[in-house]
């Protein structure tokens, strides 16, 4: 789970897009992670199709 966040976040700053927060935590024995990038930067960067 850190790693996949933490590969949002890696993704995010090489596109230029701004990270607010970011952080992880446990919760009674599971993990949890999260990134949250900035909207603006996020609506301007590329889009990709897959």
């Amino acid at each position: 789970m850190i790693v996949h966040e933490g590969a949002h976040g890696i993704v995010a700053t090489l596109e230029k897009i701004k990270i607010k927060t970011g952080g992880f935590a446990i919760f009674i024995a599971m993990f949890a992670g999260f990134v949250e990038p900035d909207e603006d930067d996020f609506d301007k960067a590329k889009k990709y199709q897959s």
